[in-house]
């Protein structure tokens, strides 16, 4: 993952200019956010070390308004995609919209 690390470290440097910048009384450079990666090593069933990489989460995105939209019921397994990955306490507000009731019953 040197792509990743290299982007933490650019990340970082921006956090570092800023400091200074801030100090000044400058504008601030805006901070890009990076998703968490992590990795684990587990054994495959011939028992070599095999690395697995998983995305960490973002615990700060609580809650989306997509309420008097043209979403549809072609959306659903998109949704279904997306809450899948977020939060246990992840809202999603969705009223409004032209779901058959089954796909309200679904999500």
């Amino acid at each position: 993952m040197p792509a990743y690390q290299l982007k933490l470290k650019e990340r970082d440097a921006i956090i570092e200019k800023n400091k200074k910048l801030k100090a000044s009384k400058k504008p601030e450079e805006p901070v890009p956010l990076y998703d968490l990666l992590e990795s684990k090593v587990v054994k495959d069933e011939a028992g070599n070390d095999l690395t697995q990489w998983f995305v960490i989460v973002n615990p700060q995105f609580k809650h989306l308004n997509v309420c008097l939209n043209q979403i549809d019921d072609t959306a659903v397994a998109d949704i279904e995609r997306m809450l899948q990955i977020t939060p246990d306490d992840f809202c999603l507000t969705l009223s409004g919209n032209q779901f058959s009731d089954e796909s309200v019953q679904q999500l």
